[in-house]
């Protein structure tokens, strides 16, 4: 690592949301941490919204090139968040890395927060609250509040400072992660996550519990605070129904270190096919149209996509030595 380098690299990775990327940018910009302790890295991937003149839009309205800040715009075709996460990851100077999300804001001393966790060199992986914010009119119906609160509602594990172990780990859009971990491990895993209109869930937390399986610790830090303002598109029952399924199949992927044989497949076939009678006739016991009959469902399918996903293929070995290669790289400003 260059003696010039910044102490954390922030990475946001943009899909077709220009005004929620201009938001993410500019709380950036307002970090407390001077500016020659970070980076920003904006990692386009494949949008129809040019990331790039995002970028020109506030070097505009900016005094000075970002206030002193170094921005750089990346581009990465192939679709996937998890793709665009380690085209960022390998091009960061920083020893530190921090991520967040194009529809997200970082509070002012966000950075400062989670640097300081990284003091203690046991620490591989940094978490913190993720408040949601939703617009008026969500606010007003409730139908909406109902989705809000319960499917997209705040993330919060409580005001005290805690290490974190699996099935608990950070959310994706507030985490930061030791550099030297992230490459240990491979970087993150294409098999989750969304890709382009495909929704996918579960790269964050197979992310910390990959880094937490080589050595190090996940810390949750109450004070390292991004708030998020969720599409108002994800606010309907069709939507949410849809990602069930896929929440459970990444659920189970996220968990699975290896292949396993065919029989111990079988064993958790049955196992997996146990859940499904409770979660079923707590559906059933429902009255039709209610909420808690539509909480019911989402469970139940959840459950079905973890099923699935015990059948699927799982090239994880491979894939991470991939991944290990493409991370490895000239890392001087």
């Amino acid at each position: 690592m260059a003696a010039d380098a910044p102490d954390i690299s922030v990475i946001v990775c943009a899909y077709n949301r220009r005004e929620g990327l201009l938001r993410a940018c500019r709380a950036l910009l307002r970090q407390d941490l001077p500016s020659d302790r970070f980076e920003i890295i904006v990692v386009d991937n494949n949008p129809t919204d040019s990331a790039v003149a995002v970028i020109e839009a506030l070097a505009h309205e900016s005094p000075g090139p970002f206030h002193g800040r170094p921005v750089r715009c990346l581009a990465e075709r192939r679709p996937g968040k998890a793709f665009a996460m380690n085209t960022g990851i390998a091009a960061a100077y920083a020893g530190v890395i921090a991520f967040t999300d194009d529809d997200c804001e970082p509070r002012p001393d966000w950075l400062r927060a989670m640097l300081a966790d990284f003091d203690d060199p046991s620490v591989g992986v940094v978490g913190g609250p993720v408040p949601s914010h939703f617009a008026t009119e969500a606010q007003a119906d409730p139908e909406w509040r109902f989705l809000a609160r319960k499917f997209l509602g705040d993330y919060s594990l409580g005001d005290r400072k805690r290490e974190l172990r699996a099935p608990e780990s950070p959310l994706g859009c507030n985490m930061a992660a030791r550099a030297t971990a992230l490459r240990e491990v491979g970087g993150v895993s294409p098999l989750l996550g969304p890709a382009g209109e495909r929704w996918g869930d579960h790269e964050d937390s197979d992310l910390a519990w990959r880094i937490a399986a080589a050595g190090y610790r996940v810390v949750y830090d109450p004070a390292a605070i991004v708030d998020h303002y969720p599409d108002a598109e994800r606010l309907s029952r069709t939507v949410i129904r849809s990602r069930a399924a896929v929440i459970g199949r990444c659920g189970y992927i996220a968990r699975q270190r290896l292949p396993v044989s065919g029989w111990r497949k079988c064993v958790r076939t049955l196992a997996f096919s146990a859940e499904l009678a409770p979660r079923g006739l707590r559906w059933l016991l429902c009255a039709p149209s209610s909420r808690a009959r539509f909480v019911a469902e989402f469970s139940l399918r959840c459950a079905l996509g973890k099923l699935a996903a015990v059948w699927a293929p799982m090239p994880r070995p491979e894939l991470a030595g991939d991944r290990t290669r493409d991370l490895a790289g000239d890392h001087k400003p």
